[in-house]
């Protein structure tokens, strides 16, 4: 996990003060190396925790030319594939991180290099030539990106705090008040009004004079549908064949790998293809599969997830949790994770990981919503509740017997 931010001023001139506090702010997702560009109007910031070839000549902002410098969260796994194709067409690499992949193939390709790319990520890219600036997100969205603009910037960052050291005021969204996180991710919303994220497989082109933007949708879910087979045992082993594939295609790394498992479907499976590829490919350096389990009252899946370690002879990392927390560490949680949503034992999970000397863990994040599981529940913002709180009550002093039965069989008592 690494952090990008950046800054293009509309009327003044760039303040470094203000990139140095963005990437502090977001220091936690890159802790081992930090960097900064300026150019004319704008500031790229970055800090970064190497996954891929940790030496210092991976830092960013990355440029190995006087024309493009990129700054760059997430990870493209086939990097090796296409780096290459490149190579064929006589580029040359002074490292092994797949952020000098990415830039080489933005070269080559322009954005039609991002269908090549299969991974997660946030692509920052700056044009020195044609003073342009390209933000682009993966297909499904999975790293963040948000965007916050007034009169007097236009900056990106990967968290949401980090626009705090903008010194700008960030004003609340009452419309999204009371509305959960989650559900506004999902919609590409946020909880304050100047606030937005860039959708999932969208791309802005920001020309650093004028300011005017392109906005482009590079990936169309509905034109990269798969094929559905009528017999039901092929798509069974044509999913499995891709599960295989992507869960082995993550063990790229030059750090040692781990993984953790709650006994739920997605991590279950996860966990057994992790087994059968170290059984069937041999792989043995930096992969440690005796996986890390959070115990707390109520989970009642920690059995399934102590049985199927016990299936393949892992020797498990039992974590129990009690219920009691302080206000010091319930504010530390909202203010890594900016949610306030039930589910908040990620931290505790990744501390003890990297006690037993993880740096990358495999785990399964949401399948099963993402297979199908309604994820949806009907929400209502605080504005939106006030104002039908507020019609029931005209309603019912002015209303009439049927009207007021009709909005009772939709809302309920309110």
């Amino acid at each position: 996990m690494c952090g990008l931010s950046g800054i293009i001023y509309k009327n003044s001139t760039p303040n470094q003060k203000h990139i140095f506090n963005m990437n502090g702010m977001i220091n936690h997702r890159g802790p081992n190396q930090s960097g900064y560009l300026e150019f004319k109007n704008i500031l790229l910031g970055h800090v970064r925790l190497p996954v891929m070839d940790p030496r210092n000549v991976g830092r960013q902002p990355m440029s190995n030319d006087e024309r493009y410098s990129i700054v760059f969260n997430g990870e493209v796994f086939n990097y090796h594939e296409i780096r290459e194709k490149l190579i064929k067409k006589n580029f040359r690499f002074y490292t092994h991180t797949d952020t000098e992949v990415v830039l080489n193939a933005f070269k080559e390709w322009g954005i039609n290099s991002f269908d090549m790319f299969n991974g997660d990520w946030v692509i920052s890219i700056l044009d020195k030539e044609e003073n342009t600036l390209t933000l682009a997100r993966d297909q499904l969205g999975t790293k963040p990106c948000f965007i916050f603009e007034n009169s007097n910037v236009i900056s990106f960052c990967s968290e949401i705090k980090g626009f705090m050291g903008l010194e700008e005021d960030l004003k609340f969204d009452e419309d999204h008040l009371g509305i959960s996180q989650i559900t506004l991710f999902e919609f590409s919303k946020t909880k304050f009004k100047n606030v937005s994220q860039l959708e999932p497989g969208m791309l802005i082109i920001i020309d650093l004079k004028s300011l005017e933007r392109k906005k482009i949708r590079w990936f169309n879910p509905l034109e990269n549908l798969l094929n559905i087979h009528p017999n039901y045992e092929v798509n069974q082993g044509e999913y499995y064949q891709r599960v295989y594939d992507a869960t082995k295609l993550r063990l790229n790394a030059d750090l040692k790998i781990g993984t953790s498992l709650s006994g739920g479907l997605d991590s279950s499976t996860i966990f057994t293809v992790l087994n059968l590829i170290e059984k069937e490919q041999s792989i043995k350096n930096k992969l440690d599969l005796n996986p890390t389990i959070i115990d707390y009252k109520g989970n009642k899946t920690t059995k399934h997830a102590i049985n199927l370690a016990n299936k393949f002879s892992r020797e498990y990392n039992l974590v129990s949790i009690g219920q009691d927390i302080s206000l010091e560490n319930l504010s530390k949680q909202i203010s890594q994770l900016e949610i306030t949503e039930e589910f908040n034992k990620q931290l505790i999970l990744y501390e003890k990981q990297k006690s037993l000397g993880i740096d990358v863990s495999i785990d399964g994040l949401g399948p099963d919503e993402f297979l199908g599981l309604p994820s949806f529940i009907f929400q209502l913002s605080q504005n939106t509740y006030n104002n039908i709180v507020e019609s029931n009550e005209i309603l019912n002093t002015y209303g009439t017997e049927q009207q007021k039965e009709q909005i009772k069989r939709i809302f309920g008592g309110l």
